[in-house]
């Protein structure tokens, strides 16, 4: 058997009787104007009392205004109004715009101990991706690679160094305190580097990377 338009009603006013719940919900406005209903469920005794009453009634908008409440307010020509959903602060980040965000890259010390031609192209692509790329002097490799451990310890930058010696360069710039330097022959290389230590040198035998190959491996370094 399904219940009635009054039998739900009555349900509803004494599980509110029960709940200590002010069948009323009048949070402000007094009996005539606009009155704000707060309770979350609006029945036929929440609104009856307004019989007679010049009002406009506000109630949120997940609030459940039952059948026969909304029957009597029709036929008392009584105005309910839901109120809209509060829109974010202009000033915060919806949550998609959060999702998206990407990070201000950081400094990226290069160095560059033989470069070819995919190195140099691999460097333009940098600088154009809006990276600030600053350029170690060739000057041999074992100073080369102290220069740019020293930057990474110091300031925080990220250190790249392309070499043909790759061992030795992962040596000299892991004496310093601080830096975590690797040596990633390929992309699934850095990935795994990158999930053991907070990788903060990348070394790359590039004499025998073409260009994408180069870029691969520096890309997951650069935008992490």
């Amino acid at each position: 058997m399904n219940p009635t338009e009054s039998q739900i009603d009555a349900i509803v006013a004494e599980v509110l009787r029960r709940l200590r719940v002010d069948t009323s919900g009048v949070a402000s406005g007094g009996m005539t104007g606009e009155v704000q209903l707060t309770a979350k469920v609006i029945g036929l005794a929440d609104v009856a009392v307004f019989a007679g009453k010049a009002v406009t009634l506000r109630v949120a908008t997940g609030a459940i205004v039952t059948p026969a409440a909304r029957d009597w307010l029709r036929e008392k020509e009584i105005l309910l109004i839901k109120e809209p959903a509060k829109l974010n602060n202009k000033n915060e980040p919806t949550a998609n715009q959060r999702r998206i965000a990407v990070p201000k890259p950081s400094t990226i010390v290069w160095a560059d101990v033989r470069p070819t031609t995919a190195s140099a192209a691999v460097l333009r692509k940098l600088r154009d991706s809006g990276s600030t790329v600053q350029q170690i002097a060739r000057t041999g490799q074992s100073t080369m690679v102290a220069e740019v451990a020293e930057q990474v310890a110091g300031h925080g930058f990220r250190g790249v160094v392309l070499t043909g010696e790759p061992w030795s360069a992962v040596i000299g710039a892991n004496r310093r305190q601080s830096v975590q330097a690797v040596w990633c022959r390929d992309q699934r290389e850095i990935h795994d580097a990158q999930r053991t230590v907070e990788v903060n040198c990348l070394i790359i035998d590039h004499a025998r990377q073409t260009q994408f190959g180069l870029w691969n491996i520096l890309r997951p370094f650069v935008e992490r």
